[in-house]
């Protein structure tokens, strides 16, 4: 696929997350409870220490959605893996697979990846955020900008990349 049809992908994303911010009433940093609280058919459960990785996502005998998490969902990487699994949810992978797993690099994994980017920090307000914290030496305080969302250093120069704020390296 060629980076048109990349781009129309971002951009359906994008309208996605834009509808699910709209209708749950989303408000940056993203309350993952919204989600569990608003969405009958969802179940986020936090502490499954016994998962072989961080996050899954999975239907149970009922044909609802579960997502587990390894830790309480609390730290940067937990919120990010939480919107990664939501995104594997939203964007319809759960119901063509049965159980989904973070792991590998493919196009669902870069598809979830992308969601979970524009949920936690949507382009308009990361890119008003990056601007409040650019110096007069066009220096981002990358450390500021993770706090606000409440994601990781790492996620704020990825996103900020893809969104052409800060140069590849």
């Amino acid at each position: 696929m060629g980076c048109r049809g990349e781009f129309m992908e971002r951009d359906k994303i994008e309208e996605l997350v834009s509808k699910l911010q709209e209708i749950l009433e989303l408000e940056v940093p993203i309350d993952f409870n919204k989600f569990d609280n608003n969405l009958s058919d969802l179940t986020i459960k936090y502490n499954c220490k016994d998962l072989d990785v961080d996050g899954r996502i999975s239907k149970d005998e009922n044909g609802n959605y579960v997502v587990q998490l390894k830790n309480d969902g609390q730290n940067p990487r937990d919120r990010f893996t939480l919107a990664h699994e939501l995104g594997h949810l939203f964007l319809g992978h759960v119901d063509q697979y049965e159980t989904l797993y973070r792991r590998g690099a493919n196009e669902l994994e870069y598809a979830a990846n992308e969601f979970a980017a524009d949920l936690l920090m949507p382009k308009d307000i990361f890119n008003l955020i990056v601007d409040e914290y650019t110096n007069s030496d066009n220096i981002c305080d990358i450390a500021e900008v993770s706090n606000y969302f409440r994601v990781s250093e790492s996620a704020v120069l990825t996103r900020g990349r893809f969104l052409g704020r800060f140069p590849w390296k």
